[in-house]
């Protein structure tokens, strides 16, 4: 005789059923009905109490990804959930996360990330800029800009009498001898002095 999970049937018991006749077992069956179990908790919510009539949503920066959790799981870092989720998901490029967040975070402007599911943002690199939130690819230093360290915001332009004829560049060139930038920056090339001569007027 088979029981339900969670019943057991003594030897007397047993025999006796073995002595009833179908219409018995069936009069048994509808007058004595057997106890359900009770559902599993569903995916995205947990349950850690016997006799609670609820589950509980698992709450954000956690997801419970199998039937009758007693327990939630952290998000790793890189990715995210709202809250009564059975998976997390990715940072997509610009942003990031710690483990265990309920948003991911666009990276701040200095810095930028390029791939997916990142866990920090990088410094952008010297001769580039990273001027927005969110950046996910830095911008090389147009020419007669520089930029001397990582984590700029923006490029420094070429100070007055030096310039920057490439892109990208970490430093400024000065000016060659007999050239300047007529009191410029950001200049991209030097121009030529010009000499003006004093005509002594004739008497």
């Amino acid at each position: 005789v088979l029981c339900w999970v969670g019943l057991f049937l003594s030897k007397a018991a047993a025999d006796l059923l073995l002595l009833l006749t179908a219409a018995d077992l069936k009069e048994l069956v509808l007058t004595h009905p057997l106890p359900r179990l009770p559902p599993r908790s569903p995916l995205g919510t947990f349950n850690n109490q016997e006799g609670q009539d609820s589950c509980d949503s698992c709450p954000p920066g956690q997801y419970a990804n199998s039937l009758g959790s007693r327990s939630c799981k952290t998000c790793p870092a890189g990715t995210f959930s709202a809250g009564k989720a059975n998976t997390c998901t990715s940072c997509r490029v610009g942003y990031y996360s710690p483990a265990g967040a309920g948003a991911c975070s666009p990276c701040k402007p200095g810095t930028y990330t390029s791939s997916a599911r990142a866990a920090t943002c990088t410094l952008c690199p010297k001769g580039s800029q990273c001027p927005t939130p969110a950046t996910s690819t830095p911008r090389a230093c147009p020419a007669g800009y520089f930029s001397a360290k990582d984590g700029s915001t923006l490029c420094t332009p070429c100070p007055v009498n030096f310039y920057q004829s490439s892109t990208g560049q970490t430093k400024c060139l000065p000016c060659a001898v007999g050239t300047n930038t007529r009191g410029l920056t950001g200049q991209k090339a030097c121009q030529a002095v010009r000499i003006t001569t004093l005509r002594r007027s004739v008497l």
